[in-house]
């Protein structure tokens, strides 16, 4: 667990202001009287640069003198209302990504970063953020390495709004991205959602 990144992807993700963003928002009966749950609002930002820079290490080990690499920051945020019991166990827990680094003769090619962020949102106003640090690492295999994190989301009700997202940063050198998937198909219905890409 990282702090001082969980803290930066926090601010960063929060301090954004997205205007369908708003657990008051009114969810038009019409459409979603009789459903489990309702996405207010889905936002997801990709930004994708392109860097070439002196790298003296990478020379040292492979003779090449410049990177030739993607730098990737990715957000996915998410307000949901639940509506029943049954909604409420569907996000009742979240799994989180473990950072990655792999290695070639100490030249680190290619690493991940992954935060997480959640808050409740009560019928009353009352905003309750949730404390990461209490998640809890899954291992597997003889070495037990640690293959995911899981973080519970205490004290979620029926009524209550959940916000949520993910944050990545992603660097890979020599190395291209795997395909982005943007899906519009939901679990449960969606009344808004916004995709930004800036790609270099």
């Amino acid at each position: 667990y990282d702090a001082k990144f969980f803290k930066k992807a926090a601010e960063k993700v929060w301090g954004m202001k997205l205007s369908d963003f708003d657990a008051k928002k009114e969810i038009p009966d019409s459409l979603y009287k009789d459903e489990s749950a309702v996405i207010i609002a889905a936002y997801r930002n990709v930004e994708v640069k392109r860097v070439q820079q002196l790298n003296v290490n990478k020379y040292s080990h492979y003779g090449k003198a410049y990177t030739n690499a993607i730098d990737m920051k990715s957000i996915s945020r998410v307000m949901i209302k639940l509506n029943d019991k049954k909604s409420v166990e569907d996000y009742s827990e979240f799994d989180i990504a473990t950072d990655g680094r792999e290695e070639l003769r100490g030249y680190s090619y290619q690493y991940s970063s992954s935060a997480f962020g959640a808050r409740v949102i009560k019928p009353n106003g009352d905003i309750i953020d949730v404390d990461c640090r209490t998640a809890f690492d899954v291992k597997e295999g003889k070495k037990e390495k640690t293959v995911e994190r899981i973080v519970a989301i205490p004290g979620l009700e029926p009524g209550d709004v959940l916000e949520y997202f993910y944050y990545d940063e992603v660097w890979l050198d020599e190395f291209d991205l795997d395909p982005l998937v943007f899906s519009f198909s939901r679990q449960y219905p969606m009344m808004f959602y916004k995709i930004h890409c800036s790609i270099d």
